[in-house]
């Protein structure tokens, strides 16, 4: 089955961090694990604030670039060829620390 990006937008400030982060979404709809597959770009020094995943799994394989990933266990550094997971009822939040923009493959699974 192919599934297409659908959505395609900048959102400032995306749940609470800073600046413009670009999202290129593709909605998974009826499927039974899956919800979105998502490209996320989050130019230097923009952020994407601490969040909680109340009904859904996450996960960021980082394609390009290099940054600080939070979870409720703590920071760590994170760059191009890192996946960070976060479960069911988990927080997290990325900033983009580098001098060149990073680009982040995001799997959104029920």
């Amino acid at each position: 089955m192919i599934y297409r990006t659908d959505e395609k937008m900048q959102i400032e400030n995306l749940h609470g961090g800073s600046g413009v982060v670009t999202i290129e979404k593709c909605s998974t709809d009826g499927h039974h694990a899956f919800k979105a597959v998502v490209k996320v770009t989050v130019p230097p020094g923009a952020t994407i604030g601490f969040h909680k995943h109340e009904e859904d799994y996450e996960g960021y394989y980082i394609m390009e670039g290099t940054g600080r990933f939070h979870e409720n266990s703590g920071s760590s550094e994170v760059s191009a060829g890192d996946f960070c997971l976060i479960d069911e009822g988990g927080s997290h939040g990325i900033d983009n620390t580098g001098s060149g923009k990073m680009t982040i493959f995001a799997v959104v699974m029920k």
